[in-house]
């Protein structure tokens, strides 16, 4: 085969595989994002007392206290 053809393939070939590391990454990071985000949410609705232990990719344990914030109106009791 010729040189330049094979440096052809050879930057082709390079160039795909860059290409789709790239996707690969932005959908690690996309996904991590998306995670971190629900994380957040959920912590914000938490009532006070709740205690939380992260486990990082495998998830969280969430212990959740007194669901008790005040006086509740009259029409729920």
């Amino acid at each position: 085969m010729d040189y330049a053809t094979v440096a052809a393939s050879a930057t082709a070939i390079a160039g795909t595989l860059c290409g789709l590391g790239g996707i690969w990454l932005r959908g690690r990071i996309h996904r991590h994002r998306l995670r971190e985000e629900a994380r957040r949410d959920h912590v914000r609705k938490l009532p006070p007392g709740s205690r939380l232990l992260d486990l990082g990719r495998h998830g969280m344990i969430i212990d959740v206290g007194s669901t008790d914030c005040g006086p509740r109106p009259a029409d729920e009791r």
